[in-house]
């Protein structure tokens, strides 16, 4: 008579991916699965691999085989249900049905049982979250406090050099325990490298904004931008982690920077400088897809067209000569085995993208309120660039960059008004901050009924229509441009 091996190495699927275990033959399922959900949690986080599906402290469950319904009787052993090596088994999770609250005799037993689950008590995770948020924000408040102080008193070179010495150091600080935190993978201390990284950017970007004893200017903006895009750069090489952060503030960095050097030798008002920078940052989102691919290293499959070489470079149209063709498997790879690249494209497009909508949204605020000249032009390039961002985010899939990009175009519309209402000429451009509150309350509400009532545009004739207008929004911030600057006079009068 055969004997039964005591283990069986069992392929355990749950959503995303399959485990190879080794059960115990002998032990009844029931038994076997309270020890085997703990482990498959332990084996996906080890590997960095999502296991939220599995924290569910009250569901049910259950093994089956695949293409059953029933699931494995709990009261028998896998020798029993025929489960041999090599078989595969469904984990399923099962609604538990009604719960029913504990019952307990004793009364103090009882109240701290509600308390515990009603109304929790402060302890260590608490503490670490409102700190890890109240500390960046009082940071940001006092450089604020410190731009504000040297905007209005003007004080010398040597006040100015100790308190940037300061912020240097403290930026220095911030970013070591970051890194050393992310090099030595301390799981415990993991929640901190955001926050400090945070601290790290608003220190080093107030430093080089104070640093130059004169008052803000584009040249604190070249400097502050420059200093933030190397100190991004640098970070996001050093510590490959938080890509999102990083890249946010390299992308807006770099925009800043490209601006102020350009009127830095070719000046322009503040209302026009906002309209370059509002062009630039717009153009960053409808390229951004683009830079990820590239930052993530992810290479593009290259298709011939009729007539073409399939080899990239090779002038011999059609020739298929095996000493020709790549042999670097690499090169064939496939976009979907790159799930590495992938997410980390992910994330640039998502950093780059939040990056861009932030600086345009504040240079909205501003461009509103230094607004003395071209008012309707910019009027117009504001209003278009917003209706340009809600074509660019009804254009994604992704819940994520749809939601950031269509939260950004409301948001570019408020801060537009406020400044309108904010400006010196409040009486010249109080007809324009009401017809931009309009339309923002009035396309709030067109989302609303439509967000409720789930409608779509089915016609093919209207979405065609809606098409050619999204090409054309999409060139009109380049035009705007060219006007508030006037180089079509400019070039004409030479």
């Amino acid at each position: 008579m055969a004997t039964t091996q005591a283990e069986a190495r069992v392929q355990i699927t749950v959503p995303g991916h399959v485990i190879d275990v080794p059960m115990s033959n002998y032990m009844l399922i029931g038994d076997s699965l309270a020890e085997l959900i703990p482990f498959l949690r332990n084996e996906l986080e080890r590997v960095g691999k999502d296991a939220s599906w599995l924290a569910d402290p009250d569901a049910h469950w259950t093994l089956r085989r695949p293409f059953h319904t029933q699931p494995l009787d709990p009261e028998k052993t896998l020798d029993a249900e025929k489960v041999r090596d090599g078989s595969r088994l469904l984990l399923v999770k099962l609604d538990p049905g009604e719960k029913y609250p504990p019952l307990i005799d004793d009364v103090a037993e009882a109240i701290t049982y509600w308390l515990r689950e009603h109304f929790p008590s402060w302890d260590g995770r608490v503490s670490q979250r409102v700190t890890l948020v109240v500390t960046p924000a009082v940071v940001a408040f006092v450089c604020a406090l410190a731009i504000f102080w040297t905007s209005t008193a003007t004080p010398n070179f040597t006040a100015r050099l100790v308190v940037c010495t300061l912020m240097v150091i403290g930026a220095v600080l911030a970013a070591a325990i970051s890194i050393v935190v992310v090099r030595t993978d301390k799981d415990s201390y993991t929640p901190i490298v955001a926050p400090f990284l945070t601290i790290t950017y608003v220190l080093a970007g107030t430093a080089a904004l104070l640093i130059t004893p004169r008052p803000l200017g584009i040249y604190q903006l070249v400097a502050a931008g420059a200093v933030l895009f190397t100190l991004s750069v640098s970070l996001a090489v050093i510590t490959r982690a938080n890509a999102r952060l990083h890249y946010g503030i390299a992308s807006a960095a770099a925009a800043v920077t490209i601006i102020a050097a350009l009127n830095m030798a070719y000046r322009s008002p503040t209302a026009v400088l906002g309209v370059q920078l509002i062009a630039l940052c717009f153009l960053t989102i409808l390229v951004s897809g683009r830079i990820s691919l590239a930052l993530a290293r992810i290479s593009l499959p290259y298709v011939p067209a009729t007539g073409e070489s399939y080899v990239k470079g090779n002038d011999r149209a059609g020739d298929l000569d095996a000493g020709d063709l790549p042999r670097d498997g690499r090169a064939n790879e496939s976009i979907l085995n790159q799930e590495q690249q992938t997410l980390t494209a992910y994330d640039c497009i998502v950093g780059i993208l939040t990056g861009a909508l932030v600086t345009l949204c504040a240079t909205g605020f501003f461009a509103g309120r230094a607004m003395d000249n071209h008012q309707w032009i910019i009027f117009a390039a504001v209003l278009t660039t917003a209706l340009a961002l809600l074509y660019r985010g009804k254009s994604y899939d992704d819940a994520r960059l749809q939601g950031i990009t269509l939260v950004a175009t409301a948001l570019l519309l408020a801060a537009f008004g406020a400044g309108l209402l904010a400006s010196p000429a409040y009486a010249d451009n109080q007809l324009r901050a009401a017809i931009v509150v309009g339309i923002l309350v009035l396309g709030t509400l067109i989302a609303t009924v439509y967000s409720i009532q789930q409608r779509r545009i089915v016609s093919p004739v209207v979405n065609r229509l809606l098409e050619r207008i999204e090409w054309l929004l999409y060139a009109a911030p380049l035009v705007y441009v060219v006007l508030a600057m006037d180089l079509f006079q400019k070039a004409r009068a030479r």
